[in-house]
This record gives structure tokens, sequence and C-alpha cells, in this order.
């Protein structure tokens, strides 16, 4: 068990190996200024995932639909916070011949959005 990160209060099977908070670009000023969407989003890679465990724990959220609750670290202070309202946008993985299909290849990917960071507290 990772024992920190979580959706919808069940802790993530495996704690991603990078994480990459970005905000979207939806405009430019009339000087050229970047103007960025409220919502931030959360692209975490993981290394080689089980199928049988993780897989089945992302994708199961993943195709749940509808929002989820997450505790996830805060990108600009990095203490584990509750957001509410977060998309589960992807989840990306890939298999290889050799593990008979059992393990993911290196660098799956679970990508978060909406994530409003005016919406945290404990979930």
């Amino acid at each position: 068990m990772s024992g920190t990160y979580q959706l919808d209060g069940a802790l993530f099977t495996k704690n991603p190996i990078a994480k990459r908070w970005q905000r979207q670009q939806i405009a430019t000023s009339g000087v050229g200024e970047s103007i960025f969407a409220a919502p931030w989003q959360l692209q975490m890679t993981f290394s080689h995932l089980d199928v049988a465990t993780d897989v089945a724990y992302f994708e199961g959220k993943w195709l749940t639909g509808g929002l989820h609750t997450a505790v996830l670290p805060h990108p600009k202070t990095g203490h584990l916070t509750g957001f509410t309202g977060v998309n589960i946008q992807s989840f990306d993985y890939s298999f290889s011949d050799v593990g008979g299909d059992a393990w993911t290849e290196s660098g799956p990917s679970l990508t978060l959005t909406n994530i409003r960071l005016n919406a945290t507290g404990t979930v």
C-alpha cells in the first residue's frame, strides 16, 4: 500500500515516481500575457504496475466516471490535501510480451483534472 495518496477514500496501491502540476493556458491578453484556467491538472507517472492490483485499482476508478475526491500533495506547499470535484482525465499504460501481460511497461500515467485549489480540506 502507498499509505499517502487517495481516490474516493481508498489509498493508491502504488505511489507515483513523478508528479507534474500544471494549469492550462486558455488565452493571452492584449499584450501577450498568458491567461490560465482556474483548475489545475496533475499528471502522475508510475513505475511498472501489477495488472491484477494496481491497474485494476486505477482503471476501476477511471471507468467509474463522475467526479472524485482525492488526497494529493498540494502544488504550492507539498502537504497532503483533500480536493473535491476531481476528474480522472486519463489512465494510460501498455504491456510487453515478456511479462505475459501481468505487469505494465515502465511509464504508466494517470492524469487528474479540475483540481481547484480553493476546494480543499478534509475528504
